[in-house]
């Protein structure tokens, strides 16, 4: 946890460019319920950012998310959730996990190359987590369990992302074979961290309630602990700091740049 928190800390654009996205998708989402009355719409930006960030995003697992999409929100709430989770979410976290598994500037071209890659990966995995989701919310009543069943899918969707990146595997179901004889080889130490993981999470929640902006950056912060120390739990224990199969993309150098 400790060097995923390193990880974390020595890539704040990751951190400033996640809030940005989330602040863009909470202001398209605050002006269409708004009408164009910007007044309405600057008031809901904050709460609406903060309400995604906490309930959704920011979590350590996306147990809670399924759940209250099971349980009714309104259309305009889904479909705000899904601009967030399928064209920011899916799309950027290829960049993040491979960024914190090198432990390494990647640069803009690196990041962005490493998000297109995965994340046709990654959107087939999100098919196999929501088909998932919807079974276990069909077939268990009891939120607990269901809850509980929900978070152990979303921990094994995360580390099959891991997988993925860190050994560029391109199958979504091996990915998550992979996923699961790992964590069933390493189940103390993953529950471990995802405790670990949860309680500075809730900690934070608790602690910087009433400071909504620092409460936003705080708690997302903590997501991308979860992928980093994931991404280091994996490394330390199949492979070494740093490692990723695939190669690091190189932007091709402009001619005029000889000439300069």
């Amino acid at each position: 946890m400790r060097d995923g928190a390193r990880r974390v800390n020595r890539a704040p654009a990751l951190l400033g460019g996640a809030l940005c996205l989330i602040f863009a998708a909470a202001v398209q989402v605050a002006l269409t319920r708004s009408q164009g009355d910007l007044r309405l719409a600057f008031d809901s930006v904050v709460w609406l950012a903060a309400g995604w960030i906490t309930d959704i995003v920011a979590q350590p697992t996306d147990a809670a998310l399924a759940t209250k999409l099971h349980i009714g929100w309104t259309p305009g709430a889904i479909l705000g959730i899904a601009w967030i989770a399928l064209l920011m979410w899916i799309f950027v976290s290829g960049g993040i996990i491979d960024r914190y598994a090198r432990d390494r500037a990647t640069h803009a071209s690196g990041f962005f190359s490493a998000s297109g890659v995965f994340f046709f990966r990654f959107l087939r995995l999100t098919v196999i987590q929501v088909a998932a989701y919807a079974i276990v919310l069909a077939v268990i009543s009891q939120a607990i369990v269901a809850s509980a069943i929900l978070a152990l899918c979303s921990v094994v969707v995360d580390y099959a992302k891991v997988r993925a990146v860190v050994e560029d595997r391109r199958s979504a179901a091996g990915a998550i074979g992979a996923a699961i004889g790992f964590l069933r080889r390493n189940s103390a130490a993953a529950a471990t961290l995802l405790a670990l993981n949860y309680a500075l999470y809730f900690v934070l929640a608790f602690a910087l309630e009433r400071l909504a902006l620092v409460a936003i950056a705080a708690t997302l912060w903590v997501r991308l602990l979860c992928w980093a120390s994931e991404a280091a739990l994996f490394q330390m224990k199949l492979a070494h700091a740093g490692y990723v199969a695939r190669a690091e993309p190189v932007w091709p150098e402009s001619p005029e740049a000889e000439v300069i």
